[in-house]
Protein backbone atom coordinates (compact mmCIF):
# COMPACT_ATOMS: atom_id res chain seq x y z
CA UNK A 1 0.00 0.00 0.00
CA UNK A 2 0.92 3.43 -0.66
CA UNK A 3 2.44 5.37 2.35
CA UNK A 4 -0.43 8.25 3.82
CA UNK A 5 1.96 11.01 2.36
CA UNK A 6 2.02 10.05 -1.52
CA UNK A 7 -1.16 10.19 -3.52
CA UNK A 8 -3.37 7.29 -3.06
CA UNK A 9 -3.36 8.25 0.87
CA UNK A 10 -6.97 8.64 -1.09
CA UNK A 11 -8.20 5.57 0.63
CA UNK A 12 -8.14 7.37 4.22
CA UNK A 13 -7.27 10.97 3.59
CA UNK A 14 -8.50 13.41 0.82
CA UNK A 15 -5.35 14.19 -2.03
CA UNK A 16 -4.11 17.77 -2.05
CA UNK A 17 -1.80 16.71 0.29
CA UNK A 18 2.04 17.88 0.35
CA UNK A 19 5.79 16.72 0.61
CA UNK A 20 9.18 17.82 1.08
CA UNK A 21 7.05 21.53 0.47
CA UNK A 22 5.88 20.72 -3.09
CA UNK A 23 2.70 19.64 -4.12
CA UNK A 24 2.77 16.80 -6.05
CA UNK A 25 0.46 17.10 -9.13
CA UNK A 26 -1.27 13.84 -8.41
CA UNK A 27 -2.33 15.16 -5.13
CA UNK A 28 -4.11 18.11 -6.86
CA UNK A 29 -5.82 15.78 -9.23
CA UNK A 30 -8.90 15.35 -7.09
CA UNK A 31 -9.17 18.95 -6.56
CA UNK A 32 -10.53 19.68 -9.92
CA UNK A 33 -13.61 18.25 -9.55
CA UNK A 34 -16.50 19.38 -7.47
CA UNK A 35 -18.86 16.88 -6.86
CA UNK A 36 -18.23 14.77 -3.58
CA UNK A 37 -19.77 12.03 -5.49
CA UNK A 38 -17.86 11.97 -8.30
CA UNK A 39 -14.29 12.30 -6.05
CA UNK A 40 -15.40 9.28 -3.81
CA UNK A 41 -15.54 7.38 -6.96
CA UNK A 42 -12.55 8.35 -8.48
CA UNK A 43 -10.55 7.92 -5.54
CA UNK A 44 -12.35 4.60 -4.96
CA UNK A 45 -11.80 3.63 -8.26
CA UNK A 46 -7.70 4.69 -8.79
CA UNK A 47 -6.83 2.55 -5.19
CA UNK A 48 -8.63 -0.41 -6.38
CA UNK A 49 -6.09 -0.16 -9.28
CA UNK A 50 -2.90 0.52 -7.13
CA UNK A 51 -4.00 -2.65 -5.18
CA UNK A 52 -4.37 -4.98 -8.27
CA UNK A 53 -0.96 -3.29 -9.24
CA UNK A 54 0.64 -3.59 -6.17
CA UNK A 55 2.10 0.13 -6.23
CA UNK A 56 4.05 1.29 -3.56
CA UNK A 57 4.84 5.04 -4.40
CA UNK A 58 3.94 7.68 -7.20
CA UNK A 59 7.03 6.54 -8.74
CA UNK A 60 5.42 3.48 -9.22
CA UNK A 61 2.99 4.90 -10.80
CA UNK A 62 4.45 6.74 -13.51
CA UNK A 63 6.29 3.58 -14.58
CA UNK A 64 2.67 1.86 -15.44
CA UNK A 65 1.97 0.58 -18.64
CA UNK A 66 -0.47 -0.26 -20.98
CA UNK A 67 -0.13 -3.68 -20.38
CA UNK A 68 -0.50 -3.80 -16.74
CA UNK A 69 -3.67 -1.08 -17.45
CA UNK A 70 -5.44 -4.03 -19.85
CA UNK A 71 -4.11 -6.88 -17.05
CA UNK A 72 -6.40 -4.70 -14.37
CA UNK A 73 -9.38 -4.14 -17.20
CA UNK A 74 -9.09 -8.26 -17.43
CA UNK A 75 -9.34 -8.79 -13.91
CA UNK A 76 -12.37 -6.76 -13.58
CA UNK A 77 -14.25 -8.65 -16.21
CA UNK A 78 -13.24 -11.81 -14.27
CA UNK A 79 -14.79 -10.10 -11.24
CA UNK A 80 -18.29 -9.80 -13.58
CA UNK A 81 -18.20 -6.10 -12.60
CA UNK A 82 -20.71 -4.26 -14.62
CA UNK A 83 -19.35 -2.64 -18.06
CA UNK A 84 -20.29 0.78 -16.53
CA UNK A 85 -18.59 0.40 -13.77
CA UNK A 86 -15.51 -0.59 -15.61
CA UNK A 87 -16.00 2.11 -17.77
CA UNK A 88 -16.15 4.64 -15.13
CA UNK A 89 -13.17 3.12 -13.42
CA UNK A 90 -11.40 3.19 -16.58
CA UNK A 91 -12.03 7.28 -16.87
CA UNK A 92 -11.07 7.86 -13.38
CA UNK A 93 -7.88 6.06 -14.17
CA UNK A 94 -7.05 7.81 -17.60
CA UNK A 95 -7.88 11.29 -15.69
CA UNK A 96 -5.29 10.75 -13.32
CA UNK A 97 -2.94 9.69 -16.12
CA UNK A 98 -3.69 12.68 -17.65
CA UNK A 99 -2.84 15.46 -15.17
CA UNK A 100 0.24 13.40 -15.10
CA UNK A 101 0.60 13.83 -19.07
CA UNK A 102 0.19 17.50 -19.06
CA UNK A 103 2.51 18.31 -15.72
CA UNK A 104 5.08 16.54 -18.26
CA UNK A 105 5.74 13.69 -15.98
CA UNK A 106 5.01 11.36 -17.99
CA UNK A 107 4.93 11.11 -22.05
CA UNK A 108 1.62 8.97 -22.69
CA UNK A 109 -1.45 8.44 -21.37
CA UNK A 110 -1.17 4.44 -21.13
CA UNK A 111 -5.34 4.29 -20.73
CA UNK A 112 -5.13 6.14 -23.83
CA UNK A 113 -7.48 4.22 -26.82
CA UNK A 114 -8.15 1.56 -24.29
CA UNK A 115 -11.47 -0.22 -25.77
CA UNK A 116 -14.10 -0.09 -23.03
CA UNK A 117 -16.90 -2.38 -22.46
CA UNK A 118 -19.92 -1.13 -24.53
CA UNK A 119 -23.14 0.35 -22.99
CA UNK A 120 -26.73 1.07 -23.83
CA UNK A 121 -26.41 5.03 -23.63
CA UNK A 122 -29.78 5.42 -25.51
CA UNK A 123 -31.77 4.46 -22.57
CA UNK A 124 -31.24 4.18 -18.75
CA UNK A 125 -31.21 0.61 -18.20
CA UNK A 126 -32.59 0.66 -14.22
CA UNK A 127 -35.66 -1.82 -13.98
CA UNK A 128 -38.89 0.42 -13.86
CA UNK A 129 -41.45 -0.19 -11.31
CA UNK A 130 -45.07 -0.19 -11.92
CA UNK A 131 -47.52 1.80 -10.07
CA UNK A 132 -48.51 -0.91 -7.93
CA UNK A 133 -44.69 -2.37 -6.91
CA UNK A 134 -44.62 1.36 -6.08
CA UNK A 135 -47.33 1.02 -4.25
CA UNK A 136 -46.27 -2.13 -2.73
CA UNK A 137 -42.46 -0.55 -2.24
CA UNK A 138 -44.53 2.37 0.11
CA UNK A 139 -46.85 0.01 2.27
CA UNK A 140 -43.25 -2.18 3.10
CA UNK A 141 -42.05 -0.15 6.02
CA UNK A 142 -44.26 0.04 9.23
CA UNK A 143 -45.46 3.69 9.91
CA UNK A 144 -46.08 2.76 13.30
CA UNK A 145 -42.31 2.59 14.91
CA UNK A 146 -39.68 5.22 14.18
CA UNK A 147 -37.45 3.40 11.94
CA UNK A 148 -40.17 2.74 9.71
CA UNK A 149 -41.78 6.43 9.79
CA UNK A 150 -38.15 6.99 8.71
CA UNK A 151 -37.74 5.00 6.06
CA UNK A 152 -41.22 5.81 4.47
CA UNK A 153 -40.24 9.33 4.40
CA UNK A 154 -36.98 7.81 2.66
CA UNK A 155 -38.76 6.25 0.38
CA UNK A 156 -41.62 8.88 -0.90
CA UNK A 157 -38.69 11.19 -1.64
CA UNK A 158 -37.26 8.54 -3.87
CA UNK A 159 -40.48 8.26 -5.84
CA UNK A 160 -41.97 11.19 -5.31
CA UNK A 161 -39.02 13.36 -6.71
CA UNK A 162 -37.11 11.06 -8.66
CA UNK A 163 -33.69 11.58 -6.35
CA UNK A 164 -30.69 10.35 -6.00
CA UNK A 165 -30.03 8.30 -3.53
CA UNK A 166 -26.44 10.70 -2.56
CA UNK A 167 -29.15 13.37 -2.81
CA UNK A 168 -31.34 12.41 -0.20
CA UNK A 169 -28.58 11.49 1.91
CA UNK A 170 -27.22 14.88 2.14
CA UNK A 171 -30.26 17.01 2.99
CA UNK A 172 -30.86 18.95 5.91
CA UNK A 173 -33.87 19.88 7.68
CA UNK A 174 -33.66 23.27 6.55
CA UNK A 175 -33.77 22.10 2.90
CA UNK A 176 -37.88 21.41 3.43
CA UNK A 177 -39.33 24.97 3.46
CA UNK A 178 -42.19 26.80 2.06
CA UNK A 179 -42.05 29.04 -0.93
CA UNK A 180 -44.40 30.57 -2.46
CA UNK A 181 -47.02 29.28 -1.11
CA UNK A 182 -45.65 25.69 -1.92
CA UNK A 183 -43.72 23.03 0.53
CA UNK A 184 -40.27 22.43 -1.35
CA UNK A 185 -37.45 20.16 -0.86
CA UNK A 186 -34.05 21.48 -1.77
CA UNK A 187 -31.36 19.40 -2.36
CA UNK A 188 -28.03 19.29 -4.17
CA UNK A 189 -27.24 17.90 -7.66
CA UNK A 190 -24.43 17.18 -9.58
CA UNK A 191 -21.92 19.80 -10.33
CA UNK A 192 -22.71 21.67 -6.66
CA UNK A 193 -25.92 23.07 -7.58
CA UNK A 194 -29.12 22.84 -5.83
CA UNK A 195 -32.93 22.58 -7.25
CA UNK A 196 -36.00 23.02 -5.64
CA UNK A 197 -39.63 20.70 -6.39
CA UNK A 198 -42.68 21.09 -4.74
CA UNK A 199 -43.99 17.96 -2.56
CA UNK A 200 -46.97 16.18 -2.79
CA UNK A 201 -49.38 16.64 -0.09
CA UNK A 202 -48.42 12.91 0.38
CA UNK A 203 -44.34 12.89 0.83
CA UNK A 204 -45.07 16.41 3.01
CA UNK A 205 -47.28 14.07 5.76
CA UNK A 206 -44.72 11.71 5.84
CA UNK A 207 -41.89 13.89 6.03
CA UNK A 208 -43.48 16.05 9.01
CA UNK A 209 -45.25 12.69 10.43
CA UNK A 210 -40.58 11.71 10.50
CA UNK A 211 -39.66 14.86 12.25
CA UNK A 212 -42.19 14.68 14.59
CA UNK A 213 -41.16 11.64 15.91
CA UNK A 214 -37.50 11.91 16.10
CA UNK A 215 -37.86 15.47 17.36
CA UNK A 216 -35.08 17.46 15.23
CA UNK A 217 -37.74 19.34 13.16
CA UNK A 218 -36.76 22.91 14.36
CA UNK A 219 -33.15 21.94 13.87
CA UNK A 220 -32.11 23.54 10.80
CA UNK A 221 -28.60 22.09 10.66
CA UNK A 222 -29.62 19.10 11.22
CA UNK A 223 -29.51 16.00 8.53
CA UNK A 224 -33.40 15.43 7.64
CA UNK A 225 -32.54 11.59 7.76
CA UNK A 226 -30.58 10.40 10.54
CA UNK A 227 -30.06 6.84 12.45
CA UNK A 228 -32.34 5.82 14.60
CA UNK A 229 -30.57 5.38 17.02
CA UNK A 230 -28.24 8.10 17.26
CA UNK A 231 -25.06 8.15 19.57
CA UNK A 232 -23.03 11.84 20.00
CA UNK A 233 -23.93 14.03 17.38
CA UNK A 234 -26.55 14.51 14.50
CA UNK A 235 -25.02 12.59 11.04
CA UNK A 236 -26.41 12.04 8.18
CA UNK A 237 -27.24 8.78 6.82
CA UNK A 238 -24.71 7.55 4.31
CA UNK A 239 -25.35 6.37 0.94
CA UNK A 240 -24.90 2.23 1.63
CA UNK A 241 -27.14 3.12 4.73
CA UNK A 242 -30.49 4.33 2.03
CA UNK A 243 -29.03 1.49 -0.47
CA UNK A 244 -29.82 -1.19 2.76
CA UNK A 245 -33.49 0.37 3.47
CA UNK A 246 -34.15 0.20 -0.51
CA UNK A 247 -33.02 -3.42 -0.49
CA UNK A 248 -34.98 -4.61 2.63
CA UNK A 249 -38.21 -3.04 1.64
CA UNK A 250 -37.82 -3.91 -2.00
CA UNK A 251 -37.52 -7.85 -1.15
CA UNK A 252 -40.76 -7.02 1.42
CA UNK A 253 -42.54 -5.91 -1.40
CA UNK A 254 -41.31 -8.78 -3.73
CA UNK A 255 -39.97 -6.30 -6.46
CA UNK A 256 -38.19 -7.34 -9.49
CA UNK A 257 -34.49 -8.87 -8.53
CA UNK A 258 -32.65 -6.50 -10.52
CA UNK A 259 -34.41 -3.09 -9.16
CA UNK A 260 -32.42 -0.33 -7.17
CA UNK A 261 -32.76 2.86 -6.23
CA UNK A 262 -31.79 4.26 -9.05
CA UNK A 263 -34.64 2.25 -10.24
CA UNK A 264 -37.05 5.17 -8.31
CA UNK A 265 -35.95 7.65 -10.38
CA UNK A 266 -36.56 5.84 -13.84
CA UNK A 267 -39.77 5.24 -12.20
CA UNK A 268 -41.01 8.44 -11.31
CA UNK A 269 -39.68 9.97 -14.84
CA UNK A 270 -41.51 7.28 -16.33
CA UNK A 271 -44.71 7.42 -15.22
CA UNK A 272 -44.30 11.55 -15.64
CA UNK A 273 -43.60 11.48 -19.02
CA UNK A 274 -46.28 8.49 -19.46
CA UNK A 275 -48.72 11.15 -17.66
CA UNK A 276 -48.18 13.43 -20.45
CA UNK A 277 -45.94 15.50 -18.37
CA UNK A 278 -43.78 17.87 -20.76
CA UNK A 279 -40.70 16.49 -20.53
CA UNK A 280 -39.01 19.67 -19.91
CA UNK A 281 -40.45 19.97 -16.69
CA UNK A 282 -39.09 16.34 -15.81
CA UNK A 283 -35.90 17.59 -17.01
CA UNK A 284 -36.09 20.48 -14.34
CA UNK A 285 -37.22 18.25 -11.50
CA UNK A 286 -34.41 15.52 -12.18
CA UNK A 287 -31.73 18.49 -12.64
CA UNK A 288 -30.55 17.23 -15.81
CA UNK A 289 -28.21 19.99 -17.89
CA UNK A 290 -28.97 18.03 -20.85
CA UNK A 291 -32.53 17.29 -22.18
CA UNK A 292 -30.72 14.60 -23.83
CA UNK A 293 -30.35 13.08 -20.99
CA UNK A 294 -34.18 13.23 -19.54
CA UNK A 295 -35.16 11.07 -22.86
CA UNK A 296 -32.64 8.21 -21.93
CA UNK A 297 -35.66 8.07 -18.81
CA UNK A 298 -38.39 7.42 -22.10
CA UNK A 299 -38.99 3.70 -20.99
CA UNK A 300 -42.73 4.54 -20.78
CA UNK A 301 -44.80 1.59 -19.49
CA UNK A 302 -46.98 2.02 -22.76
CA UNK A 303 -44.67 1.32 -25.13
CA UNK A 304 -44.58 -2.16 -23.95
CA UNK A 305 -48.29 -2.50 -24.54
CA UNK A 306 -47.54 -1.33 -28.40
CA UNK A 307 -44.78 -3.26 -28.62
CA UNK A 308 -44.53 -5.26 -31.99
CA UNK A 309 -44.00 -8.60 -30.23
CA UNK A 310 -46.92 -8.44 -28.28
CA UNK A 311 -48.75 -8.17 -31.76
CA UNK A 312 -48.17 -11.10 -33.25
CA UNK A 313 -50.09 -14.37 -32.89
CA UNK A 314 -49.51 -17.62 -33.91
Amino acid sequence: MLQNNNLIAVSSRCAGLVRSGQTRPENLWLHNFISPNTKAAYRQAVLSFVQFAGLTGPDDLRRVDRGVVLAWRGHMEAQSLAPRTIRARLAALSSLFGELCEAQLIVLNPCHGLKRPSVNDRQVESVLLTKAQARRLLAAPDPGTLAGKRDLAILGVLLYTGARISEAAGLKVRDLFEDAGFWVLRYRIKGGKSIRNPLSSQLLYWLRQWLEAAGHGLEDDSPLFLPVKPFGPRRHLRRLQIQRVFDKYARLAELPAKATPHSCRATFASHALDAGVPIELVQEALGHASIATTRKYCKKPTAYQEAATLRIHY
